[in-house]
């Protein structure tokens, strides 16, 4: 579990409700804080990207979509890693 994940209903030092684990939980796989979140990022994405492939393998179109779409995810991954 999360360091950020609490039980019970903690309040911020200006009376406001953290967030829920789960929101936690997503946040950190989105924009992972540490270099094993990146790299099961990564991989994630590689498998995705492969995935889509071979299911779109027979159709140019939706072939282009998934790369295209592919490219805009490794892009922002990138991206981050350059900021």
């Amino acid at each position: 579990m999360p360091r950020s994940c609490q039980t019970g209903d903690a309040k911020s030092a200006r009376g406001e409700y953290a967030p829920t684990c789960s929101v936690v939980v997503a946040v950190d796989f989105v924009l992972p804080t540490t270099d094993a979140g990146v790299a099961v990022q990564l991989g994630l994405w590689v498998v995705l990207s492969i995935t889509g492939l071979v299911l779109t393998r027979m159709n140019k179109d939706f072939r282009l979509l998934v790369v295209g779409s592919s490219l805009l995810g490794f892009s922002l991954i990138a991206l981050r890693a350059v900021h």
